[in-house]
C-alpha cells in the first residue's frame, strides 16, 4: 500500500541451490531475482505484529519471519 515499504531480510530464509543456477546461467540480476521467482522464499503472509507467534505457530513447520513493514522510503520493497 502506499505509504508503506516492506524491509526483508535476506538472512531469513535459504535461497534455494537451483536459483543461484537459474541467476548465473541467465545473467540475471539480484533484482529481478527477487521480483520474479522470490528467491526460493515460498508464500508470504503479512500479520500484526502482536499476531506474529500465533500465525507462526499456526503455519506449522517451515515458517518464520522475514521482516517487517515500516513507514515508505523509497522504495516499496527493500532487502537488506
Amino acid at each position: 500500500p502506499a505509504g508503506v515499504s516492506a524491509h526483508i531480510s535476506r538472512s531469513a530464509w535459504q535461497v534455494p541451490p537451483l536459483f543461484g543456477l537459474i541467476q548465473k546461467l541467465g545473467a540475471v540480476t539480484d533484482q529481478e531475482m527477487y521480483r520474479v521467482f522470490n528467491m526460493g522464499m515460498g508464500m508470504v503472509v503479512v500479520v500484526a505484529e502482536d499476531e506474529l507467534a500465533k500465525a507462526i505457530s499456526l503455519a506449522g513447520p517451515g515458517a518464520a519471519c522475514i521482516g517487517r513493514i515500516e513507514g515508505r522510503s523509497d522504495a516499496a520493497v527493500i532487502i537488506d
